[in-house]
């Protein structure tokens, strides 16, 4: 067992990937080593970042968890924190059934456990991921320990899902769709640069609404209601027509690729689409045009 290293594991998506890069960077902050997804933990504590989207995907974050109980038991493991979708929605039932995890924290207050290894305890009050503002131990909220090749990085613009599919666990877990405001994903995605990225994949459960739910500067108004999807014949949101800017200007001056995942290309307004079609970076999944001239760039 390796004193002051805390062993991270992450199940699940790319978007519990950058919750576990952020919690990561804070605990390093303070003094902490983080190692993840070792191939074999040794540190004193180790945190499992769950996944709940599906049957599969719980059993593996159970599986886990019994596995580092064990270790646990055999002494071999001092503290066990669980975080992450499954805990966000069982965790009452965690509580009551695992009771060798010492720690249980869901997808919106993470900030918690940072708290708890760095001050010997959590405070109560949770918080947003997407709405991030604060610094926290000396440095920016937005900032990570990457596990991705040093060439690319996640980049996660919004949280939640307000579509509500019958068949979708989602919105059950995450809540309504936040969005982060641009400012802030522009200060990350220029820290990133710094850091050596060249590529960022933009995620989020739904991509498309991004910005819907962002309120305008004063003087300004949105021309686009919340429940109607986007078509040539509607106006842009204020926050489509920023996004759009980004990839006619800003974008090209990074110097950097951009991989769009996770929209519904129908509820994209065309000023968007066009940005995209025409910006060689964008390696957007419905614009084959774009991906096809960025490769071959």
């Amino acid at each position: 067992m390796q004193k002051g290293v805390v062993d991270f594991i992450t199940l699940g998506c790319s978007k519990n990937l950058v919750d576990a890069e952020r919690v990561m960077r804070q605990l390093e902050a303070v003094g902490w080593k983080c190692v993840h997804d070792p191939a074999e933990p040794k540190g004193e504590v180790c945190v499992i970042n769950t996944c709940g989207f599906i049957g599969d995907a719980k059993e593996e974050s159970i599986n886990m968890i019994l596995q580092m109980a064990e270790r646990k038991k055999k002494g071999k493991l001092k503290k066990l924190i669980v975080m992450g979708c499954l805990s966000e929605r069982y965790r009452a039932e965690l509580e009551e059934e695992l009771p060798e995890v010492d720690e249980y924290y869901g997808k919106f207050d993470f900030e918690n456990l940072t708290l708890s290894l760095s001050q010997g305890e959590g405070t109560k009050a949770g918080y947003h991921p997407a709405k991030l503002t604060e610094n926290a131990n000396g440095c920016a909220p937005y900032e990570r320990k990457l596990t991705t090749p040093s060439h690319y990085a996640y980049l996660k613009i919004s949280e939640g899902c307000n579509r509500m599919c019958s068949y979708c666990a989602i919105p059950l877990i995450t809540g309504r769709h936040t969005s982060r405001p641009m400012e802030e994903i522009l200060e990350e995605v220029r820290w990133l640069v710094k850091q050596g990225v060249k590529e960022f994949n933009v995620i989020a459960q739904d991509l498309s609404s991004y910005g819907m739910d962002l309120k305008p500067h004063p003087g300004e108004f949105y021309d686009r209601p919340q429940d109607a999807r986007s078509s040539g014949a509607l106006h842009p949101s204020r926050e489509e027509r920023r996004v759009a800017a980004y990839y006619r200007n800003e974008g090209k001056i990074f110097g950097t690729y951009y991989n769009i995942r996770y929209e519904a290309p129908a509820d994209l307004h065309d000023s968007i689409k066009a940005a995209l079609q025409a910006f060689d970076n964008s390696l957007s999944m419905f614009n084959p045009h774009s991906v096809l001239s960025a490769v071959n760039a």
